[in-house]
């Protein structure tokens, strides 16, 4: 059996220490980034592997050939619309919609969308021509194919217009 004594250390922490005292003078951000800013330089600019690039900074912005997506697309499942065809449309006054197809990622509508008509849309799908919005699945009642009913008025969701997430040409640039 072995003892040992354990005699309590000082403190590390001095009466002096600015950790026990506070700040005397306190800064603003704008002046602490300031301060920061003149304190330290970017660093030279250097090429990585892409798999090597984990947790790094871009030198440059980013910027595409192309516009991404290249289509304006349904960002959720639903009906492809003209907004105007649900205009006053609520689960009490429901407004009938001819459904006249379907758009699929990869398997576009052909046809051109009217008002009073919808098509089926999934996720991803180009939207087709002639319509402007997507009466998402739950608030649409599809009992009576091929019919849907509006469940509600403002349906200008769940599409994403061409190039929103990269414009073409456009510089990108994720740094602060």
């Amino acid at each position: 059996m072995c003892q040992t004594s354990h005699k309590p250390q000082a403190s590390r922490v001095s009466n002096d220490d600015v950790r026990m005292r506070g700040f005397a003078k306190r800064q603003t951000l704008a002046e602490a980034l300031y301060w920061l800013d003149s304190q330290t330089r970017p660093l030279p600019m250097e090429v990585v592997p892409l798999h090597a690039a984990a947790g790094r900074v871009l030198a440059t912005a980013l910027v595409s050939k192309i516009d991404v997506p290249g289509f304006d697309r349904a960002m959720m499942d639903g009906y492809a619309v003209a907004a105007e065809s649900t205009d006053g449309a609520a689960s009490y006054t429901p407004v009938p919609l001819t459904v006249i197809g379907e758009s699929m990622p990869g398997s576009a509508f052909s046809g051109t969308v009217a008002l009073a008509q919808a098509v089926r849309i999934m996720t991803g799908a180009p939207m087709p021509d002639g319509s402007d919005s997507v009466l998402l699945a739950e608030w649409a009642e599809s009992a009576n194919p091929p019919e849907a009913m509006a469940q509600c008025a403002d349906c200008r969701l769940s599409r994403q217009e061409r190039g929103k997430a990269w414009r073409r040409y456009s510089p990108r640039n994720y740094r602060t």
